[in-house]
């Protein structure tokens, strides 16, 4: 709460003074960082193929981990209750969806993929590495790197020959 409050240049009497809860100062930090950043995210849609969609993942982590400390990170993902309703309304992985569905269409995902599936192992993925980075307990590169090859595993489970070619082509961009 005191780097929330010397961020918006108040003192932490006043910072509680402004919100109802804990849980309405939570609230609207995660709807502030999810404002400013959708443009960034928007941009990442539209991925080309599944190379291109490992990239956007690594991307949008270093938007997150770029527009807030790690302890606000830990401190806004610590408490399941209050973080838990904002994380129903905004699945981490809802903007990926289209795109691993995009990668169906494209045939570099077998027809009887299951999304959900995907969606939660990468959600797995990005959460555990940001968190890690944002203890101190990885480096920036290592988090890149953890981001990168696990979507990669994941995606290459449900891989056709077509998205296996493209998922190669990512070890030539490391």
């Amino acid at each position: 709460m005191r780097e929330l409050a010397a961020k918006a240049d108040v003192s932490v009497a006043t910072l509680y003074n402004l919100f109802d809860s804990r849980e309405a100062i939570v609230r609207a930090c995660f709807e502030k960082v999810n404002a400013d950043l959708r443009p960034s995210f928007d941009a990442l849609r539209g991925a080309s193929d599944l190379c291109a969609l490992c990239e956007g993942l690594v991307t949008s982590a270093e938007l997150v981990l770029n527009s807030v400390s790690g302890a606000m990170y830990l401190k806004l993902t610590d408490d399941l209750a209050v973080v838990k309703p904002f994380l129903g309304e905004h699945r981490a992985s809802d903007g990926f969806a289209p795109e691993i569905e995009a990668a169906v269409r494209r045939g570099e995902l077998n027809e009887d993929a299951d999304i959900d599936v995907l969606r939660t192992v990468v959600e797995a993925v990005v959460g555990t590495a940001m968190r890690l980075s944002a203890l101190g307990v990885i480096s920036a590169d290592e988090r890149r790197h953890r981001i990168r090859s696990g979507a990669r595993l994941a995606l290459l489970a449900e891989a056709t020959d077509l998205g296996r070619n493209s998922l190669m082509l990512d070890r030539s961009r490391q």
